[in-house]
Parts: structure tokens; C-alpha cells; sequence
């Protein structure tokens, strides 16, 4: 996947719901861990990390994804312990905020995508590693 510079004069045409949801569709269908587009006044960046160096690969970690499209915020860092429903970072649409919310109580093993990345509902956001029955951490 390549993206060409505007030629000059061109007039940026408006990127609609649908045009984005192509995008990130085409995105997750690649290779690509990176795509940077401009058009007009909307700058979409998508991001995730190369496969073999997720934390995940060794299926000792929980996934939190986006609970729904826009701009993501994170607030904790890897290796902060959070409680189940504590709020990991927010989501920012046209008309809303929505806080990401831990779906275990665990330690933070890692933030996916970087801050100020657009984001797609279901997109992998952090990874914890679980609390044990025992109080302990599942690694």
C-alpha cells in the first residue's frame, strides 16, 4: 500500500463513514503496522504493532479493544496494576468521550496504538496480563 502526495490545486474530497471504514478494513487486511492519510482538514493515522512482537503471542495476556470509533487517549502504563472496570484511556468521536475500561484486573502488559491514533471499534488497544484466583499475575 503507497499514498501519493496531493498534486497541487487538487481540492481534498471529504472522507465519508464509509470511505473510513474502507480504510480501516483495507488496513487490517495488510501487512502494514502504519498509515498516515490527509485529506482536507481529516488526518487518519492507523498503527499496531508487528505480530511477533506482541505480548499476546504467548496467549498469557487479555485484550481490551475500542469500545467504539475515534480518537484514542491512553492514561496508565505497562506494568501498572488496574482493577476490573478501572478506566485505561478514552475515545474521542464528533460528539462524544467514552473511557476504555479494563475488562480484567491485572497488570498493564502493553498500549497498542499510539496517542492521538484513530481507531476502529474492536481495535486491540492494551493488553493485561490477568490476575490469578490467588491475587497473583498470570504470566
Amino acid at each position: 500500500m503507497s499514498i501519493l502526495p496531493p498534486t497541487e490545486g487538487a481540492r481534498a474530497a471529504e472522507l465519508t463513514d464509509d470511505d473510513l471504514q474502507q480504510i480501516v478494513d483495507a488496513f487490517r487486511g495488510s501487512g502494514c503496522t502504519l498509515l498516515e492519510l490527509t485529506s482536507g482538514a481529516i488526518r487518519l493515522r492507523l498503527g499496531r504493532r508487528p505480530a511477533e512482537s506482541s505480548p499476546s503471542a504467548g496467549g498469557k495476556t487479555v485484550p481490551v479493544a475500542a469500545p467504539f470509533v475515534g480518537t484514542f487517549t491512553g492514561s496508565v502504563a505497562a506494568g501498572q496494576t488496574v482493577g476490573k472496570g478501572a478506566v485505561l484511556g478514552t475515545i474521542r468521536s464528533l460528539r462524544a468521550e467514552t473511557g476504555v475500561l479494563a475488562t480484567e484486573a491485572g497488570t498493564i502488559a502493553a498500549q497498542l496504538v499510539p496517542e492521538g491514533s484513530f481507531v476502529a471499534f474492536g481495535a486491540p488497544l492494551f493488553e493485561i496480563y490477568p490476575e490469578t484466583p490467588e491475587g497473583g499475575q498470570a504470566q
